[in-house]
């Protein structure tokens, strides 16, 4: 949180900068004024656009290379998520430097960031196999019901240990027939197979045909990218399912 942040919140009356001493620290300031931000920027940044980079405004800023991997950077490859996690580090280095009185300099920053970035990407690129060759569904589950099989026939999958600093959450749910009762639970572990988290919990159940908008969200998830995905406009698809319900 940035002093103009906390001192809205009514935590502080200060509002300057406490490392460059700026008189206002916003995010702005933060992750664009201040000069050991844009030293960092100015390493990944083509030297021909890094003006234009540093003077947009912040939400599109923002917005902008979330979306756009090829405008600034140098190297477009996974640009999106190492922006996210430059951001994410300089933060952190802003605290480190307030309350432990250290810090660390561009290249550690960048170095820390890229590493984040390929943990990130190698996790949600990866698509785990069983000796079998199924392809698992994201999360595996114990069982062959939550596998995503590349044949028809039923093989059996096996649970696997998340990479290192990530954790692994584990969901499954059951339902009595037509008994209006159903029950769901997950798991968390981490690469050391610690357990991080269970959860329980008992719903009521609504049978398929009365849940006609889910079902085919669920289906039609599948097919998509492994990410989050908002629709915010139904498709034509969903349309139908949509007045159904109503109905």
């Amino acid at each position: 949180m940035t002093n103009t942040e906390r001192s809205r919140c009514h935590f502080t009356n200060v509002t300057h900068c406490p490392l460059c001493l700026h008189s206002l620290e916003d995010v702005e300031h933060l992750f664009h004024k201040f000069p050991h931000s844009a030293l960092i920027w100015s390493a990944v940044i083509r030297t021909e656009k890094l003006d234009e980079f540093l003077s947009l405004p912040i939400h599109e800023w923002i917005l902008r290379n979330l979306s756009d991997n090829f405008t600034f950077a140098i190297d477009c490859l996974n640009w999106d998520v190492l922006f996210g996690t430059i951001l994410w580090n300089i933060l952190c280095n802003r605290n480190v430097v307030i309350f432990d009185n250290s810090g660390e300099g561009v290249a550690s920053i960048l170095e820390k960031s890229r590493r984040l970035t390929l943990s990130c990407c190698s996790a949600t690129t990866s698509r785990p196999t069983t000796d079998t060759g199924t392809r698992v569904h994201r999360g595996e589950r114990d069982g062959a019901a939550s596998a995503l099989v590349t044949s028809a026939s039923s093989v059996d999958s096996k649970w696997l240990r998340p990479e290192e600093c990530w954790i692994k959450l584990n969901t499954d749910g059951s339902c009595e027939g037509d008994q209006g009762h159903a029950t769901c639970g997950g798991v968390a572990r981490d690469s050391s197979d610690c357990l991080e988290m269970v959860r329980l919990l008992s719903m009521g159940h609504v049978r398929h045909d009365g849940n006609k908008v889910a079902d085919p969200l669920c289906r039609y998830a599948s097919s998509l990218d492994f990410e989050v995905h908002i629709i915010d406009t139904p498709t034509e698809d969903l349309d139908q399912f949509l007045l159904a319900n109503n109905g």
